[in-house]
């Protein structure tokens, strides 16, 4: 059929029928781990406001349920600030952080700069806002000025700060304030000076009423519960063990409430949840590595809402068909640490275990053993070649023969063979990559092959269940100080690698592969040199499936929940300081300018395209990057036309 009869043709589409979106969907995004940021609850809105800490510059907000990133510009990167939420102007304010002097206002879907006058630059600081006298208290601070402890007093009323006093609370910083709407007064406790000090502001003076209770502390959170008429304060640091208590104000006597709860830590933020009637926790620093989590205190327990992997240092992540859940294993670096092993199971992630202190590691999964295989990586300057298990409940050692010490390799499980198949990697004992393959069948590493693919690292590897071979793709090698990139594709088929392909994906390194076994393709996404393109393998050709995916240059990882016939994505986010979990059931073909829908501008392109079977596409006529092969069997027919006609939404 000429390509000219297609417009015939395209008279009988209609709107195609999907189960589920095409595309990668966003299932689930929060901040990453963070300290020395501020958080406040915005009424007007029902919103927990989340804003800076530990160089990031994202506005996020907290419903009660989940987070969402607000993706506007705002004051930029910064810790130590403080925010308080005027409730009659229905803003909130931030001031200073990161020795800055800056006002700033919140109205719901802005950042507005208010001011640049008013208290020095400063970090350390607290603010409440006085609901009675409608004026935002700020007290202390670090400032430039030796001794650095401030002890002023300032009131911002929505247009100027005005300075009210220079007596009262020895100068300090670090310390938390909270507005106690009952009584009418600003409460204070703590700092690096006399840290063990209960202070209040009637809008005149301080008094000073109490100097029991908590122990002395800095870098805590407090705020006050206007259900229960209570300041609730949480934390902190001081000489010693970080703190991780949970302490009550009612006007006259401090009471330690609870011990249980969330793990010690400083550095962290609260905001009191008015309309469910909750403290909000998130973040914060346990004295090895800044946090994640997000806490709930109603008055009697805390609840931990959610929580999520924190930005590791080249993860891994297997789906386990036994367990009906994805596991993710990774190390940030640091020390301490108490690594964590997580599970995603297709809504929410959860700590399942201890995990291991390696990066640049291998897993797989064995199906018929019902353990995640993890081999190899790194820890600060030391590699390693230990060998370990996970049965759901615990990682278990088993020995160091084999391979060897090494990282940046790769692993599959090979179904038809019952092994997992480990190639390349970077080795210490000879300073460059290795081109080895070697199978693991639970009990003895086997070195089976010297040839194949040449040496290298950082590539990816997934076995294809229908065709009963590991497919291997990419990956980097020194040649100098320069690495060189490779764009070349292998498959092992239990006894030797095959080079099968030319073309597809650009020259990469750090990408991910998983095997959609419901659609029979190796999807590929990501790396150095394509960080938001998907491609897909069929055993034949590459297809280039979209090019506006997540970003997703290094840290990300990748897998297939067969159960639920997704693929898995968990990535950074390219900008607020957040990280993203995605997940893709398929690509809707035939949308070539990717605007979410199948339209006659895409059928224009098609018919490009068309050059009938047994043809490539038409070289001329077809566009650059239009990938129109929709079955990938390296035409573009009437066969391709079928798919496309299904897939036809029209503008949307």
């Amino acid at each position: 059929m000429p390509a000219a009869a297609l417009s015939f043709v395209c008279g009988a589409i209609g709107p195609g029928v999907a189960a589920d979106p095409p595309g990668w969907q966003l299932r689930y995004v929060a901040p990453n781990d963070r300290s020395g940021h501020a958080m406040a609850y915005d009424g007007a809105r029902g919103v927990t406001l989340l804003i800076g800490g530990a160089g990031d510059e994202g506005t996020w907000q907290w419903t009660g349920q989940a987070w969402a990133l607000q993706t506007i510009p705002g004051p930029g990167s910064r810790t130590g600030h403080a925010i308080a939420y005027d409730s009659d102007r229905q803003v909130v304010v931030l001031f200073g952080g990161g020795g800055l002097g800056d006002t700033w206002e919140w109205d719901g879907s802005s950042w507005w700069l208010r001011a640049t006058s008013g208290p020095s630059p400063r970090s350390g600081q607290a603010m409440a806002y006085d609901a009675i006298r409608q004026v935002t208290v700020l007290f202390g601070g670090s400032v430039e000025q030796y001794p650095h402890e401030n002890g002023e007093t300032w009131e911002w009323d929505g247009v100027a700060w005005v300075l009210r006093g220079v007596s009262g609370p020895d100068p300090r910083y670090g310390h938390a304030m909270a507005y106690d709407a009952s009584r009418s007064v600003t409460v204070l406790f703590g700092g690096n000076r006399s840290g063990f000090q209960t202070w209040e502001w009637d809008g005149d003076s301080w008094t000073l009423r109490a100097t029991f209770g908590p122990s002395a502390r800095e870098e805590h959170a407090m705020v006050y519960d206007s259900w229960r008429q209570r300041i609730v304060m949480f934390g902190g640091t001081r000489i010693g063990p970080t703190l991780g208590d949970t302490w009550e104000w009612d006007g006259n006597l401090w009471t330690q409430v609870s011990a249980i709860g969330p793990t010690a830590r400083w550095g962290h933020a609260m905001a009191f949840d008015t309309a469910r009637g909750v403290t909000v926790l998130f973040g914060g620093f346990d004295g090895g590595l800044a946090l994640a989590d997000t806490w709930a205190w109603d008055g009697g327990a805390w609840t931990l809402r959610a929580e999520q992997p924190s930005l590791f240092n080249s993860p891994t992540f297997v789906y386990e068909e036994a367990r009906g859940a994805a596991i993710m294993v990774g190390w940030r670096g640091g020390f301490p640490e108490y690594p964590k092993t997580w599970s995603w199971d297709g809504s929410s992630w959860r700590a399942v275990g201890v995990g291991l202190a390696y990066s640049d590691h291998a897993t797989a999964y064995d199906i018929q053993r019902q353990v995640t295989v993890l081999h190899g990586g790194r820890q600060e300057q030391y590699t390693y070649g230990i060998t370990f298990e996970w049965d759901g409940k615990e990682w278990r050692s088993r020995g160091t023969s084999g391979p060897g010490p090494r990282f940046d390799h790769a692993m599959a499980y090979d179904l038809r063979r019952g092994v997992c198949v480990l190639f390349g990697g970077f080795l210490d004992l000879t300073d460059a990559e290795t081109g080895d393959t070697w199978t693991w069948d639970g009990t003895t590493w086997t070195q089976v092959a010297v040839t194949g693919p040449r040496p290298r690292r950082g590539h990816a590897m997934a076995y294809d269940r229908a065709r009963e071979v590991v497919v291997l793709f990419g990956g980097r090698f020194s040649a100098g100080p320069i690495p060189t990139y490779l764009d070349d594709t292998w498959e092992w088929d239990g006894s030797a690698w095959t080079q099968v392909a030319g073309g597809g994906p650009g020259a990469r390194a750090d990408h991910a592969l998983a095997y959609d076994a419901a659609r029979g393709v190796v999807i590929l996404h990501g790396g150095s040199s394509g960080p938001n393109e998907s491609w897909e393998w069929n055993g034949r050709r590459w297809a280039r499936r979209s090019r506006t995916g997540p970003q997703a240059i290094g840290s990300h990882v990748m897998t297939y929940d067969s159960n639920r016939q997704r693929t898995v994505l968990f990535a950074p986010l390219p900008t607020g300081g957040g990280v993203g979990t995605w997940e893709l059931s398929r690509f809707l073909l035939g949308d070539f300018d990717e605007d979410a829908d199948v339209d006659l501008t895409d059928f224009v392109f098609f018919q490009a395209c068309y050059n009938g079977s047994n043809n490539p596409p038409h070289p001329s006529r077809c566009p650059p990057g239009i990938d129109a092969d929709l079955d990938g069997d390296g035409d573009v027919d009437l066969a391709d036309f079928l798919i496309f006609q299904q897939n036809f939404t029209g503008s949307l």
